[in-house]
């Protein structure tokens, strides 16, 4: 008998969560420290299912655990367009009028 392992963020269905499969977990207290250790690893998991799969291909749901304290990662600001960096732009060097540049010249300007 194999067990599927459904590791779930918040808002996310079952069957869209992350697929594990195990044949040493098959008991509650196995798959509740099962459970605790991939919280561990990844405390942005919501819930944690555990199905047994018999060699019919049925499945009973034996043990789920839903974790108290979510951590969700910080999301990086995504451009809402993609594709490449937007280029800093440099500031621009101000242009100087003839009187300034005659003045600068003489020594009376900036």
């Amino acid at each position: 008998m194999v067990t599927e392992i459904y590791s779930c963020k918040p808002g996310q269905a079952m069957k869209e969560g992350q697929v594990d499969y195990s044949d040493s977990v098959d008991d509650k207290d196995a798959a509740e420290y099962d459970a605790k250790l991939r919280i561990e690893a990844n405390p942005s998991f919501e819930k944690i299912a555990y199905y047994k799969i018999n060699d019919n291909g049925d499945f009973r749901i034996f043990y789920t655990y839903k974790n108290p304290d979510v951590k969700m990662p910080t999301k990086a600001k995504r451009r809402p367009t993609g594709g490449a960096a937007p280029k800093k732009r440099r500031k621009k060097k101000k242009k100087l009028t003839l009187i300034q540049k005659i003045m600068k010249a003489v020594g009376l300007g900036k």
